[in-house]
């Protein structure tokens, strides 16, 4: 094997997404991070989307064209309410990739009726609320896509 065929792959942009503005749930964890990376890297706008504000801030100042956006998934109208300021400042939404998501790591006998709440809450409500509001943009422009992670 000769050391050209034995070195990692070097990515290059393919520009793809410069002029489109996409959408990242849950943009401040490890996976949301990652792919608010990776599309910023391929010239998108992101609109980064997740509950709190601050760690978003610290993001946007390490990944270009990154748009921080403070919203709860699991309430129908702040999850609209992100929707409709990201198109309104930003441009409309040509892709979204909600990778928002909570987990209650404790055993059923100690979990809390609360905590089980807020896990639906987030990872069944939240997807519903913001692939709708999404569609409801999309749709009229016959243009778009959404995916769940």
């Amino acid at each position: 094997m000769s050391a050209s065929s034995s070195a990692t792959p070097t990515h290059r942009p393919t520009d793809a997404f410069v002029g489109q503005v996409v959408l990242v749930t849950g943009a401040a964890g490890g996976i949301g991070s990652a792919i608010s990376r990776a599309f910023s890297a391929e010239g998108a706008t992101v609109a980064a989307v997740d509950l709190i504000e601050a760690p978003l801030h610290d993001l946007a100042t390490t990944v270009p064209r990154l748009v921080p956006y403070a919203a709860d998934l699991s309430d129908e109208a702040s999850a609209s309410a992100a929707v409709d300021a990201v198109e309104r400042e930003l441009g409309p939404i040509t892709a979204c990739v909600h990778a928002a998501g909570v987990l209650s790591a404790a055993a059923v006998t100690t979990t809390t009726t609360q905590q089980w709440r807020r896990v639906f809450a987030v990872n069944a409500d939240g997807t519903f609320h913001i692939c709708r509001a999404i569609a409801q943009a999309m749709i009229p422009r016959r243009r778009g896509a959404s995916l769940a992670d």
